[in-house]
């Protein structure tokens, strides 16, 4: 199917700074339009707020600050940018989302320094449920998590992180589609069609310990190891959780190319797993992930990359998860390819453009083979310009 989407951004932004502090305010205004094929319907709107503040209140301390907020119409494309981890998204909706995160650090000693990462997401679908399908919307979703970590400089080349982060996952408006209308599903009772009544709430713990290690002149490796202790505190949906997912993530800096005057090539390499709870589905899912990507910056102008993302569930899903699909096979599997190419043709004005193709399909079982899902291909131009001249571009595509 040919598809076209038309959308601009309008945004004001103001900016602060002092001996100690950093603050940025930005208000945008998203207008999205697909006039093909939906020629006849309107526009979709997203408002949104963005603040962020970094301080520095001494040689061994920082402090940093971002709060966000949107209320507005989304449509899945956008969606599966802002929930990269997502397979399975509903087509469009209503949501109101609001996140926030704060870290600190201070130096203990030379080599040593201790930080924190507080993190909290609420987001909610303002859709009424009564014109909506079982598929079409995310449940109402809160996310908290807290973490305290040690940093210690071992040798010249080699760093040392420990972190133990605790979060609490709340998911409550969970889909319990029943496929014969009345009948008894595994919640226990008996439930209507499209009924939205499931909760599940997740505590985990996850500790962990990664090692930054300085290679060459060139290439920084990152290795994290650890593990996700999951309870279900409480969980409307008798199937099981499994209490303990590894934790696993290999990442591989690289600067391939410097020449003075020239071209300036960097690439990245992750693979790794991590513990995903599903709020679409209602499940806790182990994945697994590899992804990479290169890019050239060419002078002040140009810059061109290419970023290739590969992203699976490890684990099968359960039954309950299929019937809050709709009974259909849940998206499972993502691959996407990114090639974006950038020219700025001064401070004010950035011209963006490339193809992205994204492909999505159920889990990788090989007694049942793989089912692919949807296929999309997009060729995009962006224009971006300022009213005042920025101090720093971008250095990276990707």
């Amino acid at each position: 199917q040919f598809q076209v989407i038309v959308s601009a951004i309008p945004m004001l932004s103001v900016r602060m700074l002092d001996e100690v502090s950093d603050l940025t305010a930005s208000s945008a205004t998203r207008i999205f339009w697909r006039p093909q094929p939906f020629f006849d319907r309107r526009p979709l709107f997203l408002e949104s707020l963005d603040i962020s503040e970094l301080l520095r209140p001494s040689k061994r301390s920082s402090w940093q600050l971002n709060v966000r907020a949107s209320y507005g119409e989304e449509d899945y494309t956008v969606l599966a940018q802002q929930l990269p981890t997502q397979p399975t998204l509903p087509g469009q909706l209503t949501l109101f989302s609001a996140s926030g995160n704060a870290t600190g650090s201070w130096k203990t000693s030379r080599r040593g320094a201790i930080f924190f990462q507080l993190n909290a997401t609420y987001r909610r679908p303002m859709d009424s449920q009564a014109t909506t399908t079982a598929t079409t919307l995310l449940p109402t979703e809160t996310i908290a998590s807290a973490a305290p970590g040690v940093r210690y400089q071992l040798t010249r080349r080699t760093l040392v992180e420990l972190l133990a982060a605790v979060a609490d996952t709340d998911m409550s408006g969970i889909s319990l589609l029943n496929p014969a209308n009345g009948q008894t599903v595994d919640t226990g009772f008996t439930t209507p069609p499209n009924s939205r009544n499931g909760h599940l709430n997740i505590l985990t713990v996850q500790p962990q310990v990664s090692i930054l290690e300085t290679l060459t002149r060139y290439q920084r490796l990152r290795l994290t190891l650890g593990l996700t202790y999951a309870r279900a505190l409480r969980q409307t949906i008798a199937e099981p959780l499994k209490p303990v997912y590894p934790l696993f993530q290999l990442d591989l800096d690289s600067l391939l190319d410097r020449t003075r005057g020239g071209a300036v090539w960097r690439s990245t390499l992750s693979t790794g797993t991590l513990w995903y709870a599903d709020p679409v589905l209602g499940v806790a899912l182990w994945r697994g992930f590899l992804q990479g990507s290169i890019n050239s910056e060419i002078g002040r102008a140009w810059a061109i990359g290419a970023r290739l993302a590969f992203g699976t569930d490890l684990t099968q899903l359960p039954p309950s998860a299929i019937r809050a699909a709709g009974g259909v096979i849940p998206d499972q599997t993502v691959l996407s390819l990114d090639l974006p190419v950038r020219y700025r043709a001064s401070n004010r004005l950035l011209a963006e453009f490339g193809a992205s193709f994204t492909e999505r399909g159920s889990y990788l079982d090989s007694h049942f083979g793989w089912r692919r899902n949807s296929r999309e291909m997009w060729l995009f131009l962006n224009l971006n310009a300022v009213t005042t001249a920025a101090r720093t571009p971008p250095r990276s595509l990707l």
